[in-house]
Parts: structure tokens; sequence; C-alpha cells
């Protein structure tokens, strides 16, 4: 045996299981010696078969390390993208590949510019309006609303009264949870618009 370790492939490894399986009246030492490998590798691979076992129907039988790669929910989006692009005829090649990465940080550069608006930049008479064929209400204070809403006190239970509380403590999304929201519906929009470009020659 050699001191120089010699890494085995997934497919080596369950070979080395089989054999180990087959020859159940040996021992260790003999079936790693007829494998040509150490004794403690041979103990190690039988401990740890069903991660093994796991790992070769997950990588396949030619890889000698099971991890992922470096930027593994990267790669699994990427994966899931050239599936969608593919079920919609969109070529894809590596000018493709170059155009959408422009296209998000164009976009991403675009979002990261926004400011929030400071409430003297908001002039209410530029949002809201109306016609004067529009029916419009008296003013109602919010006891009136409120009023109008809660239900009768003999009526509601502890249980009622701790699903208002509840619903009224709900959180209010931040500014950053916006523009995630935004985010994701910009990039939805950005690529459907490409998808349809390219998949109609628009």
């Amino acid at each position: 045996m050699s001191r120089n370790r010699k890494p085995l492939t997934l497919g080596e490894k369950l070979r080395v299981i089989e054999e180990a399986e087959k020859r159940t009246g040996s021992t260790k030492a003999s079936i790693a010696r007829d494998l040509n490998i150490p004794e403690s590798s041979l103990k190690t691979i039988l401990a740890k078969k069903d991660s093994i076992l796991l790992n070769a129907s997950k990588f396949g039988l030619n890889r000698k390390a099971a991890k992922d790669g470096k930027y593994a929910a990267m790669e699994k989006a990427l994966v899931e993208w050239l599936r969608q692009a593919r079920s919609a005829a969109i070529a894809v090649d590596g000018r493709n590949f170059e155009g959408e990465g422009r296209h998000e940080l164009r976009c991403a550069a675009a979002l990261t510019t926004l400011k929030p608006p400071t409430a003297a930049a908001w002039i209410v008479a530029d949002y809201v309006g109306a016609d004067d064929d529009v029916a419009v209400c008296s003013a109602v204070s919010l006891d009136d609303i409120i009023e109008t809403v809660r239900p009768d006190s003999a009526e509601t239970s502890d249980e009622e009264e701790m699903d208002d509380t509840a619903e009224a403590s709900a959180s209010v999304p931040t500014y950053t949870d916006v523009l995630d929201y935004v985010d994701n519906i910009r990039r939805f929009a950005c690529a459907y618009d490409e998808a349809s470009q390219r998949y109609y020659g628009l």
C-alpha cells in the first residue's frame, strides 16, 4: 500500500461497499488488502454508507467530493432560468447571459439611486382630485368610523377581541420591504418584456 492518499470517486466507494457486503465472513483487514485500500478507509466508507448512497444519487458516480458549488442558490436559479428559457423556445448562448447580466445591473443601479420622498415633496392636489360629477360624502370622524365597524359588545367574545388585537398589531412593511417587493415585480416585468421580445421578435 502506498502512503500517497488517492481519493476515491463515489462509484468506487459504492463498489467497495458492494464487495464488503458480499464477503460477510471475511475480516475488514483482508477485504481492504484485496481492494488495495487502507483498512481505516474501508471502515470509514462502511460507516458512511448511507451518505455515500445519497450523494451518489445526487451528484453522480464520478464525483470525488460531495460538495455543492460555492453559490448553490445562484446555480439553482440559473438552472431554473435555463429551463424557463428552453420552454419558451429562447435561444440561450453567451450573449444572452451577458445581456441579462448587464440588464440586471442597470435595473439594480436604478433602484439603488431611489430615495424615499420627503413629506414636503408631496403636494396633495397633484395626487388627489375629484370631478364635479363625483358624489362626495360629508366629513366623518374617526370615532364615527370605529362605531360603524365595532360589533356590539355583548356579542363579542374574548377570542374575537384577541383576533382584533392581533390584526391591529400586524406589522406595516418597512421601506426596505417595499423596495424588495418592487424589485421582485420589476425583475418579473423586465424578464417578461425581454422574453416576449425575443420570442415574438418585437
